[in-house]
Order: structure tokens, then C-alpha cells, then sequence
């Protein structure tokens, strides 16, 4: 019989997942999970986790399933700033954030249209493309199961035609204040 032990496994993968982020040059951020109206607490719980686990700050933070989060986005807003960390400005967002400009969840647009977003993206802005990738599961009852798999290839294309239009592509290290 063989044993894993959970915690040592995830250790290593965000062991692994820090060493890559440093290589690569790739931002790292904190998907928030918040579940009380109590979120700033539940913020810096999950903060002081993420940098216990990953031995840095995240390079930004933004809300996990933020279309049903109720509260204040400008406090957590306020959150980061005081911590130096980027913040996904969302709509209901009304204070100065280190932020891209506009996010765009490429998951739910097809190849075309994402082409034609980017193409009226204005000079000396900063963009986001989302892209949920993954691989099919077919235990997973995720709604964006089969959407995952498609963004590998959606993010291949549009890597591919970002180059070719000479685009910069940055992250969220760039942004920070």
C-alpha cells in the first residue's frame, strides 16, 4: 500500500511553481476565495498563507467567481495597495490600482472575436487576456470543463498572432506600484 502525504505534495508543487515564476519571469497571483462579509480578514489569512507557502507576496490579487462577490471591491482595492500588490480592477472599482486597463475572459468568446477585441486594443494601454486552460475531465462537473481544453489552444493562437503584431506582453510584475 503507498501513502502520500497531501501536504507534502502540495509543498513541492508550490515549491516547483516558485521556482518556475522565477525563471520565466511569470507573475503569480492570489485567487481570493471569499466567502463572509468579513473579506479583508479572510484576505490577509489567505495572504499570509500564499507567502508562507511560496516564500514571496503575490505579484497581484484578484476575486475567484468575482460576479458573485457582493462587497466592496474598493476596500480590497485598498488592501492591496497598502501590500504593494496588484489588483484586477473590476467594473465597481473606483480606486487607483496597479491594473490593466481592461480584462477580457477569453474562455467565452471564440477565436474570431477575440482577434477582433485585440485588434481595437488602443496604444499605451495595458490588456488582460483570461484563459482558464486545463484538461478534460470527464469526472469534473465544472461548467467550463471542455472550455479549458479549447483555451490551450485559443492562448496558442493568440500568443502566435500578438507576435506577429509585434504586441508587448507583460505581467503583473510590470504593474506593480
Amino acid at each position: 500500500m503507498r501513502s502520500v502525504s497531501p501536504n507534502l505534495f502540495c509543498l513541492q508543487k508550490f515549491y516547483r511553481t516558485a521556482i518556475i515564476s522565477k525563471e520565466k519571469d511569470i507573475s503569480i497571483g492570489l485567487h481570493l476565495e471569499l466567502s463572509s462579509t468579513n473579506y479583508i480578514d479572510e484576505a490577509e489569512k489567505q495572504f499570509f498563507l500564499f507567502e508562507n507557502y511560496f516564500g514571496f507576496s503575490p505579484d497581484y490579487i484578484d476575486i475567484h467567481k468575482s460576479s458573485c462577490f457582493k462587497g466592496d471591491y474598493d476596500l480590497l482595492a485598498e488592501y492591496c495597495n497598502l501590500q504593494c500588490v496588484a489588483f484586477r480592477k473590476y467594473p465597481l472599482t473606483t480606486k487607483a490600482v496597479a491594473s490593466p486597463t481592461l480584462s477580457i475572459l477569453a474562455t467565452s468568446v471564440g477565436k474570431e472575436e477575440l482577434e477582433r477585441r485585440i485588434k481595437n486594443f488602443e496604444e499605451n494601454k495595458i490588456y488582460e487576456i483570461i484563459f482558464h486552460i486545463g484538461v478534460y475531465d470527464p469526472d469534473s462537473k465544472s461548467t467550463l470543463n471542455r472550455e479549458r481544453e479549447l483555451d490551450i489552444i485559443k492562448l496558442q493562437y493568440v500568443y502566435q498572432w500578438i507576435k506577429e503584431e509585434r504586441m508587448i506582453i507583460v505581467n503583473y510584475k510590470n504593474l506593480r506600484k
